[in-house]
């Protein structure tokens, strides 16, 4: 078993014990929960969950390097910790049957709600993934991280409705945030609203130049609307700063047959190629 695993199996079931509950956790001789299978289709930074609060023991409060008292707090943060490190390693089978205990214990978290709704969405589930994001909102309405994720979701799904209020509820919370501009853009490049994407992130994309990924939805706007030089120019800028962005030389590849390019639109296929194959 791996030691981040047993690690939290452990603590899970100390944490099961401590409050009188008796769980089977899959893998530990008990059924497995279920778990779909799938590839990764979302790719999301979640930050650490917070370190609980551990105390010294009796006798020695604050004294340098006391022990710490394990309680079901501590227990519980190790747990989530755990799930964590699990899902940034991709194993995240591992992560829901630890997650899917802990959303047990305390279904009101919005923090395990998340980790196991984004746990979820990466195995390419996203009914599921959707319906503990949208609780893990219920709880935290104003995290504007958790309505990304729905929008995020919901573009996945086809549902752009929902993606478009999640997206909007998303700067609304953090006017600033990149990925929610980029999210919202992506939802009206869906839409065909070629000139509501332009209004959005032209101005972002001269204010900042190293926007890659706005750049990369200008240019599928300009594509959009046939304005077939200035697709040509921002896509190429695109695969220059980021010569890995496998979408954008595909992109490039069709505004370049469109314009007469055929050779240049066969090295874009090639590059395209060569990246999404590994080799």
């Amino acid at each position: 078993m791996p030691l981040a695993r047993a690690r939290g199996v452990r603590a899970t079931l100390a944490l099961a014990a401590s409050l009188g509950l008796v769980l089977v956790l899959a893998g530990c001789g008990g059924k497995d929960t279920e778990a779909p299978s799938g590839d990764s289709s979302l790719a999301t930074e979640l930050p650490l969950p917070p370190p609980a609060r551990q105390s010294a023991t009796a006798g020695d409060e604050g004294a340098p390097g006391a022990p710490a008292t394990v309680t079901p707090e501590t227990q519980y943060e190790e747990v989530l910790e755990t799930s964590l490190r699990l899902m940034q390693q991709r194993q995240f089978h591992e992560a829901i049957r630890l997650l899917s205990v802990a959303t047990k214990l305390r279904p009101d978290d919005a923090r395990a709600l998340r980790l196991l709704g984004n746990a979820y969405a990466s195995l390419n589930n996203p009914p599921r993934a959707l319906r503990l994001l949208q609780e893990s909102a219920r709880i935290e309405p104003d995290n504007p991280g958790i309505h990304y994720e729905i929008a995020q979701v919901a573009v996945n799904m086809g549902n752009l409705d929902l993606a478009d209020r999640s997206a909007r509820r998303t700067l609304e919370l953090d006017p600033d945030s990149p990925k929610g501009q980029d999210m919202l853009a992506t939802v009206l490049h869906h839409r065909r609203d070629y000139a509501g994407l332009l209004a959005l992130l032209e101005p972002v994309v001269a204010r900042d130049p190293g926007r890659v990924q706005a750049r990369y939805l200008v240019g599928l706007a300009y594509f959009g609307q046939d304005r077939l030089p200035e697709a040509r120019d921002t896509l190429q800028e695109v695969v220059r700063r980021q010569p890995a962005h496998a979408a954008a030389h595909r992109d490039l590849a069709g505004v370049l047959a469109r314009l007469g390019d055929e050779e240049g639109a066969a090295q874009e296929r090639a590059a395209f190629k060569r990246l999404t194959s590994g080799n």
